[in-house]
Parts: structure tokens; C-alpha cells; sequence
């Protein structure tokens, strides 16, 4: 087989090239020469998809929430460089950044997406806070902004996750979960 492959008698189907370039992009590290790799999972609009590429994130793309199957990416990303402020006030990022694309993906009006991250710290400099500060940020225009379609805090066993509804992924498509609200100290 790998003979007639190499000589070009061997047909290999479409999923078969798209399988081997795969493979081939995976092996030879990427595309974007960037440090940081990427995982993706594709939406389509007839069955509600769920995607969970890394233990600390999540998607569900509600059914009819996309018109034609999308393609979306997940990459973690460092916090340096990401504005330090919202309205004035000091933010801590309490969650693993992730950047996710497409980028400004829209989604059908009344099917908002559920964006979920898991709170990997909940201490800031010996600073506690409390999992009803915390809420999902993404970046507009090079400031935060707050997901503002809904939102709420879920007790988990392993800590908590912040969830945030998505009318759409922002056009910088990077989101973390923030710290806002002035923080409180542990009683002693």
C-alpha cells in the first residue's frame, strides 16, 4: 500500500487526505510557529454541540445556534500584556486566558452559546475572593468588557465555574475569568 501510495496507483479519499494532513501538521508542530497549540471542534446547526478540549474550558453551541457547520478553536494564553484595569479598578484573572476563534462568529438570535471556565485560583497576592466577584471577561477594543448576556457561578468539585452566555465571540475572541469588586480579607 505505501508503495502504490508513493508511486500514485493508490486512491485515498477526501477524509483520508484530511486525516493524513493532520497528522502531518501535528507531526511537524504546527503551522504558526507559535508556541502555543490550538484544538478545534466543529458546530453544526442541526445537532447541539459540546466541546470541552481542555479540562478547564467549555462550549455548547445550542442546535440551530450556527447556519452552517463552524470551525472552533481553543488556545490557552498567557495573561502578560492584557490590560490590568476595568473601569479604574484593579483586575485579577482568576482562570486560565484562552483565545477562541472564529472571531467574531456570531450566534442566531435567542440560541446564545455557554461559554464555561473553571476558577483556577481564587486567591490574588493573599487576597480572597468570593466566587460571586467573579464573572467572565473578554477583550473589546483592548479593554475588558464583562460577557453581559448572562452568567452565573456553579460549585464544582474541584473548585468553581463561572459560565457566561455568548451572543457571539468577541473580535479578539480572548476571555478569563476576572476578579473585579473590591476584595475582601479572611477574617483571622
Amino acid at each position: 500500500m505505501l508503495m502504490n501510495f508513493l508511486s500514485g496507483r493508490a486512491r485515498v479519499p477526501a477524509v483520508g487526505w484530511i486525516a493524513l494532513s493532520t497528522c502531518l501538521v501535528m507531526l511537524l508542530g504546527g503551522c504558526s510557529g507559535s508556541s502555543t497549540s490550538s484544538l478545534g471542534f466543529s458546530a453544526v446547526p442541526s445537532a447541539p454541540s459540546v466541546f470541552a478540549p481542555y479540562s478547564d474550558v467549555s462550549l455548547t453551541v445550542p442546535a440551530g445556534a450556527v447556519p452552517s457547520p463552524v470551525q472552533f478553536t481553543f488556545a490557552p494564553r498567557s495573561a502578560a500584556g492584557l490590560p490590568t484595569t476595568f473601569d479604574g479598578a484593579a483586575v485579577h484573572i482568576t482562570s486560565q486566558v484562552y483565545t477562541i476563534g472564529p472571531a467574531g462568529q456570531q450566534f442566531a438570535a435567542g440560541s446564545p452559546a455557554t461559554l464555561a471556565l473553571a476558577v483556577t485560583t481564587t486567591q490574588t497576592n493573599a487576597i480572597t475572593f468570593s466566587p460571586f466577584e467573579l464573572r467572565i471577561f473578554t477583550i473589546v477594543n483592548g479593554s475588558w468588557q464583562p460577557v453581559t448576556a448572562g452568567w452565573s457561578v456553579n460549585p464544582i468539585s474541584n473548585g468553581n465555574q463561572v459560565t457566561g452566555s455568548l451572543a457571539g465571540i468577541s473580535s479578539s475572541g480572548t476571555y478569563a475569568v476576572l476578579a473585579i469588586a473590591p476584595p475582601t480579607t479572611p477574617v483571622s
